[in-house]
């Protein structure tokens, strides 16, 4: 028969190896537990601390700042409300208007009913006040010189005769010259015109006062002889 052995008992050091194992793990669960709860714990403290700060940024109000002006700018004058006048009632209106409106035309005259009439008062005036006589018409002076026969005129064999309406003022020189007949050549019209303008005459008189007058001046230019002229008063025309 084989003989039996019995277990070996465990000794005391190891039962407490065991146990010591026990209390490590428990422990880390206890400390793992503990850990997780304080997470927790933060995130519901953090959390109303986020929302009070955002509530308190959102009613705030932001704070006014001054700009400082310019140097040497203009401060803007002040706003001044324009009031307007009140509109003027309708029958002052209607009175407005009917005040500028525009007076009816006068009825027209036709050209040829008043050219009689023009011509009628014309002659009663003249009938009533007729102008007074010279008692002297404008004469030229001795000594005043004759034109200068043009040498190109000469030399072309231009001839011509030239009469001219002189107006003599009261002092006897001349005023307006008005061309009544020309030569039909330029030269022959200038040299007489300049040559008269250059003349003296004696002044008409009317109840013994020199006045202006007019008179009638022709020159004939001549090859075969000097430069002649005629005056003849407007009166005796």
């Amino acid at each position: 028969m084989l003989a039996t052995t019995a277990p070996p008992v465990p000794t005391a050091p190891r039962w407490r190896g065991v146990a010591v194992v026990l209390v490590l793990h428990g422990l880390v669960l206890w400390g793992w537990s503990m850990a997780s709860r304080s997470r927790e714990v933060v995130v519901q403290v953090d959390t109303p601390a986020l929302v009070m700060i955002q509530v308190a940024a959102k009613s705030s109000a932001v704070p006014k700042v001054a700009v400082p002006a310019k140097p040497g700018s203009r401060p803007l004058p002040p706003v001044v409300p324009i009031r307007m006048p009140p509109a003027p009632p309708a029958a002052a209106i209607s009175e407005a208007l009917a005040s500028t409106a525009t007076p009816a035309p006068a009825p027209a005259v036709s050209a040829a009913s008043a050219v009689p009439v023009l011509v009628a008062a014309a002659s009663a005036a003249s009938a009533a006040n007729p102008a007074p006589r010279l008692t002297r018409a404008p004469q030229p002076l001795p000594g005043n010189p004759l034109p200068v026969y043009p040498e190109a005129a000469r030399e072309d064999g231009l001839e011509g005769r030239v009469a001219m309406w002189v107006e003599v003022q009261a002092d006897g020189l001349v005023g307006e010259v008005r061309w009544a007949q020309t030569s039909g050549t330029r030269l022959l019209d200038q040299a007489a015109r300049d040559a008269v303008r250059r003349w003296r005459f004696a002044p008409a008189l009317q109840a013994g006062e020199p006045v202006a007058g007019r008179l009638l001046l022709t020159l004939q230019f001549r090859l075969q002889g000097p430069v002649s002229w005629l005056a003849q008063a407007e009166a005796s025309l």
